[in-house]
């Protein structure tokens, strides 16, 4: 009896743990065709569990809020799956464009890791912008923070960190696997004034005189 009991207390510890690691993750606006595991999202609100794949079609958009004080921004013709719970921590960007405003952690490690198809990243609290241009560019920018930069076919890895915008443009190339990297690709695809809307939407300001970092 004991051992029953012990094993039952046991399996509900267990389970609070997981609810604890669990993010609050939803869709708080959008507009146009936006899918779900192909499903088409009707109303705000639409909650986001791991290994969902978010896709948002032509003159369509949709925010994902993580925890209330992180914004994801989906532009049309994207995808995303978001594969974020307890040791996972990645978001993979397979076509199309995001950019987010991170202010708190929402992985036990603290960090995320962004997959494209040509790089990955490795980001803490930081603004960034991503445009996935084709199957073989992808535009990569530090709007305000620190982000590890890691290119597919082992050209290279950098560390960059910025108080208002440093971007690369990775591209690869498919005979060899190697990506080559424009560090100077200029301020493409968003601005100040976008970055600033979206801290706005979670009630956060963006420095730019400094790099933001947690």
């Amino acid at each position: 009896m004991k051992k029953t009991l012990l094993f039952t207390l046991l399996v509900i510890l267990a389970a609070s743990c997981q609810d604890s690691e669990k993010n609050k993750v939803y869709i708080l606006s959008f507009s146009g065709m936006v899918t779900v595991n192909s499903g088409q999202v009707k109303s705000t609100g639409y909650a986001i569990e791991f290994g969902n794949t978010i896709e948002t079609a032509k003159n369509s958009f949709c925010d994902i809020i993580i925890n209330d004080k992180n914004i994801i921004r989906l532009k049309e013709n994207t995808r995303l799956v978001f594969n974020i719970y307890g040791k996972s921590n990645e978001l993979v960007v397979g076509k199309g464009w995001i950019a987010a405003v991170i202010r708190k952690k929402f992985t036990r490690e603290g960090s995320f890791t962004i997959i494209t198809p040509t790089s990955t990243a490795s980001i803490r609290g930081t603004s960034f912008c991503i445009k996935v241009e084709n199957d073989r560019n992808t535009y990569f920018c530090v709007c305000n923070g620190s982000v590890s930069l890691n290119c597919k076919g082992d050209a290279g890895s950098e560390s960059v960190t910025a108080a208002e915008h440093a971007a690369r443009r990775f591209t690869l190339d498919k005979k060899t696997g190697f990506v080559t990297i424009d560090r100077d690709p200029g301020l493409l695809y968003h601005d100040d004034a976008g970055l600033e809307g979206l801290a706005g939407i979670i009630n956060e300001k963006i420095d730019w005189t400094q790099p933001d970092i947690f």
